[in-house]
């Protein structure tokens, strides 16, 4: 069982299992005989185990993956709508404050979490505050701001080289984002 519990925290199997003890033991590092001895914050436990149970969105998201978006095979009509959702997730995230940065790295979280690889530098631009756009990149610090209009567009690739991608564009709000795109929600196609 020893081998078994190897990398798992007695902490994870506290939370996960309502185990309990004073002290948690790790298996010993690889070349060592003796197991690691760590205090263990029960205070921590309980609030993790509170966030988890009580708040987590794990069980939706999972549900709109698979019982809505199903499979995401290459080039399908399901990989096309998951790309749509993620564009659209990307929308709702829209709030004064957070940076481009930020964007730039939910967006990669979103595509890891449809296991869609990614075909971008950057995931969007602004519309009408300068001359040249101002692409939404991953070391970019500007801030989102109320009465901002941005466009998210985001892109794969197919096995078959087709690049696939939705773009739409919002308003910042304070009262959240707005999305002003009229026209339907097509997927773009480009062959390359």
């Amino acid at each position: 069982m020893h081998a078994t519990l190897r990398g798992l925290s007695a902490v994870a199997l506290t939370m996960a299992f309502g185990w309990s003890g004073a002290t948690a033991q790790v298996a010993p590092p690889s070349g060592t005989a003796d197991p690691v001895i760590h205090p263990v914050d029960w205070q921590m436990v309980a609030r993790i185990r509170e966030e988890g149970l009580q708040r987590s969105q794990l069980a939706s998201t999972l549900s709109y993956m698979t019982d809505v978006l199903g499979a995401r095979l290459t080039n399908s009509r399901d990989m096309k709508r998951a790309q749509r959702w993620v564009v659209d997730e990307m929308g709702k995230a829209l709030i004064p404050g957070k940076t481009f940065s930020e964007m730039h790295g939910y967006a990669s979280d979103l595509y890891s979490k449809m296991g869609i690889d990614p075909m971008y530098l950057h995931v969007g631009h602004s519309v009408g505050l300068q001359v040249e756009e101002h692409w939404i990149m991953s070391d970019d610090p500007t801030k989102v701001e109320s009465g901002m209009v941005l466009n998210i567009e985001l892109y794969s690739f197919s096995e078959e080289g087709v690049m696939i991608g939705d773009e739409e564009t919002f308003l910042v709000t304070d009262a959240g984002p707005e999305k002003l795109s009229i026209l339907p929600a097509d997927i773009i196609e480009r062959k390359f």
